[in-house]
């Protein structure tokens, strides 16, 4: 089957053609191109548009067409929603609430500047999403007791490091021995 959205995809667009490739259809072609041409060649060549507004695969503006794609093919896995909430806040440039939204984010934009590209950039992104996701099938999860217990005694561990640390390489990662005075004087469990 084809499936065709709008060229120079980032994030939702790199994330949708994995999901795709992976638990919708075993042999899909993706098409890249201007996003004024998505529903004319999906037309001409009875392929699948999405990401693109006024298409049944779009978001409306809210969210991502990956939680779309989710649902409409009842993609229940846990940890494809688990990804779905990465996606849909690295694409929204919402970052606080999914701290793993950033490194997505910068992976992404990054992809778009070193590969030019569409289908060699998603090649790239298949490879990066399916990391992810075998991440996300592994990582606990969130509100464990556990997770928070060993983020405390990391973050005690690396303030303690901090200390052992020359001024000169404060300075490099921006910090001051004043910085690092109340740093280190913060309770192990406060970030």
């Amino acid at each position: 089957m084809q499936w065709v959205t709008r060229q120079r995809p980032k994030i939702d667009r790199l994330a949708c053609p994995w999901l795709i490739k992976r638990f919708i259809d075993q042999d899909p072609e993706f098409l890249f191109v201007p996003a004024e041409e998505v529903r004319a060649v999906a037309t001409a060549r009875g392929a699948i548009p999405f990401d693109v507004p006024g298409v049944e695969l779009w978001h409306g503006g809210g969210g991502c067409s990956f939680d779309v794609l989710l649902e409409k093919y009842r993609c229940n896995d846990p940890a494809l929603r688990r990804i779905a909430a990465i996606v849909r806040t690295a694409d929204n440039d919402n970052l606080r609430h999914v701290p793993e939204a950033a490194g997505l984010r910068a992976i992404s934009v990054g992809l778009a500047g070193a590969i030019r590209d569409d289908q060699e950039r998603v090649a790239v992104a298949l490879v990066l999403y399916y990391a992810l996701y075998r991440w996300a099938r592994k990582a606990p999860a969130a509100g464990r007791p556990e997770r928070g217990l060993v983020l405390w005694l990391a973050r005690w561990r690396e303030r303690r490091h901090l200390s052992d640390l020359d001024d000169y390489l404060l300075r490099d990662i921006g910090l001051s021995r004043a910085d690092l005075r109340v740093e280190i004087a913060k309770p192990w469990w406060r970030p």
